[in-house]
């Protein structure tokens, strides 16, 4: 008789994000363009250590607080990914800082 054979473990995945682009072992640069963000604060919830309403730059009444960053490093690279995709405006900019290589959008 022989031996079945064991099935091989999967690969471990570099962390990926949806283009593609390996963002694990890379220090991302965060921007938040003031004229696109419409404060949606969808980044807010996905990255709450990482975002928040800068209400000091409020343009009126009727309009929301754009999004400051607090805190580069509050988070791992693949939750500010998703955070910068959620935005619907894609008013985060991300940027490898050691290359400028921009990443999103």
């Amino acid at each position: 008789m022989s031996e079945a054979k064991k099935p091989k473990p999967p690969k471990q995945k570099q962390a990926r994000w949806w283009t593609g682009r390996i963002v694990e072992k890379r220090t991302v640069r965060i921007r938040v363009d003031q004229d696109l963000c419409m404060a949606s604060q969808s980044c807010i919830a996905l990255a709450p250590k990482v975002f928040k309403i800068d209400w000091s730059k409020r343009k009126s009444a009727f309009e929301g607080a754009p999004i400051e960053v607090m805190d580069e490093k509050a988070a791992d690279n693949e939750t500010i990914f998703l955070a910068a995709q959620s935005c619907p405006w894609q008013a985060i900019i991300l940027e490898d800082a050691n290359t400028g290589e921009r990443l999103f959008p």
